[in-house]
């Protein structure tokens, strides 16, 4: 385990509720491909907070395990917490190498936005 995880995840024992921490663990477990504790991080912070990101990483997730309506479900409620859904876009787009590394592939992510 990297030097900064273990940082966020001792500080996780300290305040369990911190919904930034928890926030940056799921994301480091997204990107490194570990979907369900991701999903565990995202999900507790959804429960501290209802936070844009969270929602667009939790659909960015069910995405990547192929739930397509639930995904959509997440990413509606993520654009409804945006300022415009430009800025939705622009964070979908910054987050896309990263959904693509969990094994789906761009065609599938048209195909689904096109639906």
């Amino acid at each position: 385990m990297k030097p900064p995880m273990k940082y966020h995840l001792q500080s996780e024992k300290l305040e369990p509720e911190n919904a930034w921490n928890l926030s940056c663990i799921g994301w480091v477990y997204f990107v490194n491909n570990n979907l369900t504790s991701s999903k565990k991080y995202f999900e507790e912070v959804i429960n501290v907070e209802i936070d844009k990101h969270a929602l667009m990483n939790l659909g960015h997730i069910a995405l990547c395990q192929e739930q397509k309506q639930l995904a959509m479900n997440y990413y509606q409620d993520s654009i409804m917490k945006f300022e415009d859904v430009r800025t939705f876009i622009e964070g979908f787009k910054d987050d896309f190498q990263y959904v693509r590394r969990n094994d789906i592939e761009g065609k599938s992510i048209l195909k689904f936005w096109n639906n």
